[in-house]
């Protein structure tokens, strides 16, 4: 236990501290019992019964409930902050390349996108006869309606 929390808790009232051992004597009861995988039924008389503690320690001192804290999650924090650091290192450089990766494959869709809107356009352009403004040495007309000439009906032919 820390310092500060063995200053605190000199500071309770004996009702609390009763209080703050049947909580902590309940909450094991209940872990064990769900470790043990026992049906709901079992425990959750254990577990209304420390949630009205928690509420009685809440009227007496006037602060919630708060479970003991470890200090042992620290210390591994600490021991291992190199460790995690070299991991991050890693997965930072692992996440580069694969956005480089994603980057490139992304480019090279936009860029087969685009050729193929190009040569879509040309052959769209090529059908509607863009770029196709002469057929031989004339242009193509309906004669019988732009010339001078004078045309015959075939049935007239034959007098």
């Amino acid at each position: 236990m820390s310092e500060a929390a063995a200053a605190e808790e000199l500071k309770l009232p004996p009702e609390a501290l009763e209080i703050k051992t049947k909580v902590a004597s309940i909450a094991d009861q209940i872990k064990t019992a769900k470790s043990e995988k026992k049906p709901k039924e079992e425990w959750d008389p254990l577990l209304k019964e420390m949630l009205a503690l928690k509420a009685q320690y809440k009227e007496i001192t006037g602060v919630d409930f708060d479970p003991p804290k470890k200090a042992s999650s620290k210390k591994k924090a600490e021991s291992g902050g190199e460790a995690q650091q070299e991991a991050s290192d890693k997965n930072k450089e692992k996440n580069a390349k694969k956005a480089a990766v994603k980057a490139a494959k992304e480019a090279k869709k936009l860029a087969n996108r685009l050729e193929r809107e190009r040569r879509e356009k040309e052959k769209a352009e090529k059908l509607a006869g863009k770029g196709a403004d002469n057929f031989g040495d004339a242009p193509l007309i309906k004669s019988h309606e732009h010339t001078d000439k004078v045309w015959t009906h075939i049935s007239a032919l034959d007098q």
